[in-house]
């Protein structure tokens, strides 16, 4: 299960707090050991900038869709 929490300070540690709907469905209480898997979320424009690799232009990329579409919505 994944939830997005926010880090809080405490003390000269980062913290953070598991909702209380998260816990009740897993059946965690105060106290328990648990393992959690972090992963810091970059700025998702950053992330995807670059990854997409374009073999043909864009008005032959839009030539092609509005074929595919029968110009219902494309003119």
């Amino acid at each position: 299960m994944s939830v997005k929490v926010k880090t809080k300070s405490w003390g000269n540690s980062i913290g953070v707090v598991i909702p209380r709907d998260i816990a009740k469905s897993l059946k965690i209480e105060a106290g328990e050991e648990i393992m959690i898997e972090v992963i810091k979320r970059e700025n998702a424009l950053k992330e995807l900038f670059g990854s997409l690799d374009f073999k043909k232009d864009t008005e032959k990329i839009l030539a092609e869709t509005r074929k595919d579409m029968g110009g219902i919505w494309t003119k």
